[in-house]
């Protein structure tokens, strides 16, 4: 199990990520999610969002595909947003000293979840919370990787594309249909939509 730990201000959280270690390897790389990876890079896209086909798409699992090549690549820190807190189910809400609660994912690679749930019909708010978050130090990280779960309505969608650079549909392999993905891909306007990734079933 990951584990996770409260941190209250980004130099908190360097430091955090300084002293944690990495979890036990292996960290295997997805070809598809490096070659997206390398597109990323190369385009200059610090803030990009997956945005997944289906409610029950590993999209945390994408993240984490995507992010581990991203930090090879840029030999710089990558974050992963989780503002559902899909990954941390068993944790307690913080006292609202602490901003977030963070992991280590993988060498260079971060996870990052708000410290307590958001309110319904406010998931949106908790994308733009982690958002402002990284953001006291954009120049520690090279990219952020945005879970875009909570985005199920068009107009939760519209809350946060003014805020990425790029999207992602993402899928799972065998499972995801080809008209899913379609319609999903529908809702990214064209110059944010950069690809789809399959994870696997």
């Amino acid at each position: 199990m990951t584990a996770y730990a409260p941190v209250g201000r980004f130099d908190d959280l360097l430091r955090f990520v300084a002293s944690a270690g990495a979890p036990e390897p292996p960290y295997p790389i997805d070809v598809a999610g490096a070659r997206l990876a390398q597109r990323i890079k190369n385009a200059h896209t610090r803030k990009v969002g997956l945005l997944p086909a289906t409610p029950r798409t590993p999209t945390q699992d994408a993240a984490a595909i995507l992010a581990r090549p991203l930090a090879m690549m840029t030999e710089s820190l990558v974050l992963v947003l989780d503002p559902e807190r899909s990954t941390v189910p068993g944790e307690t809400p913080g006292s609202g000293i602490e901003a977030v609660f963070a992991a280590s994912l993988a060498p260079g690679v971060a996870r990052l979840v708000p410290f307590a749930p958001a309110p319904t019909g406010a998931k949106v708010e908790s994308i733009k919370f982690l958002l402002r978050f990284a953001e006291e130090n954009e120049d520690a990280w090279a990219h952020v990787v945005v879970d875009l779960s909570g985005c199920s309505l068009p107009g939760e969608l519209l809350g946060v594309l003014r805020l990425l650079d790029a999207i992602i549909v993402v899928g799972t392999a065998g499972v995801t249909t080809e008209p899913h993905l379609s319609a999903t891909m529908a809702r990214v306007p064209p110059e944010l939509a950069i690809g789809v990734l399959l994870v696997g079933d």
